[in-house]
C-alpha cells in the first residue's frame, strides 16, 4: 500500500536513470528501460537513511506498482508483501524509535504486509476506515466505538502496543509486541466484528 501521508521527495532525471539498473537487478520478471517507470519518493520519520520509492510501470492498464526502499543513493530494498525486507535490514535502516514514530512505524510495516484479504491496517480515526459501500447505521454506532488511538505501553524489551487493526471485512483489537531493534508480532487479537461487507479491502493502490 502506498503511503500517500508522508512528505514526497522529487526524483531528478538523473535519479531515475540510475534507478532503472537498480530496479532491473531486483526484478525477477520484467526488464525496464528509460521511460518505461514514474517515481514518487515519500520521507519516512522512522528510518534514518531510506525513502520510500514507489515505481509504476507505464505500459499496463492501470499502472504496476513496485515499491522499495531506497537510500536516495546506489541502494534498493524490494518490499515484497512480507515484513522480511524490513526486519532484515533494520541496522542498515537505521531505525528511530519514539513516541512520534512507534504508531507509523508499525502501520507502514503492517500495510506492506499483503494477504488474501489485503493488507492489515492499524486504524486509530473512524475517518482512517476505507469503505466499499455505505455502512449500516448500526456499523457506523459500532466503528465509531470501537476504534480508538493506540495505546503504547513501554515494557522491559521494548513495547507493547494495544491497537485495532482492519483486515478484510474483520475488525481486531490486537497486542503487538515490539521489541526494541524494531521486530515485532501481533501476540494476541480479539474478533471485534466480521462480515462488515462496507469495509474495503485494500490492495495495492
Amino acid at each position: 500500500m502506498i503511503e500517500k501521508q508522508y512528505p514526497q521527495i522529487p526524483v531528478s532525471s538523473s535519479d531515475e536513470q540510475m534507478l532503472i539498473p537498480l530496479l532491473n537487478a531486483e526484478s525477477d520478471f520484467l526488464t525496464f528501460s528509460e521511460g518505461d517507470l514514474s517515481f514518487q519518493a515519500s520521507e519516512l520519520p522512522f528510518f534514518k537513511n531510506y525513502l520510500l520509492l514507489t515505481a509504476w510501470y507505464c505500459h499496463s492498464i492501470p499502472p504496476i506498482s513496485f515499491l522499495y526502499l531506497w537510500n536516495k543513493n546506489d541502494a534498493v530494498i524490494v518490499l515484497n508483501g512480507t515484513k522480511e525486507p524490513v526486519f532484515e535490514n533494520l541496522q542498515k535502516l537505521e531505525l528511530v524509535l519514539n513516541a512520534k514514530t512507534i504508531i507509523p512505524y508499525i502501520r507502514f510495516v503492517l500495510n506492506n504486509v499483503w494477504t488474501s484479504g489485503g493488507s492489515m491496517r492499524l486504524v486509530e480515526d473512524y475517518e482512517e476506515i476505507k469503505f466499499s459501500s455505505k455502512p449500516t447505521e448500526e456499523e457506523i454506532v459500532f466503528l465509531l466505538k470501537n476504534i480508538r488511538p493506540a495505546k503504547v505501553t513501554p515494557t522491559e524489551n521494548g513495547y507493547n502496543i494495544d491497537a485495532v487493526v482492519i483486515l478484510d471485512d474483520c475488525v481486531f483489537q490486537s497486542n503487538i509486541m515490539l521489541q526494541s531493534n524494531g521486530i515485532f508480532d501481533i501476540e494476541s487479537e480479539t474478533l471485534l466484528c466480521e462480515k462488515y461487507r462496507c469495509l474495503r479491502p485494500v490492495f495495492l493502490e
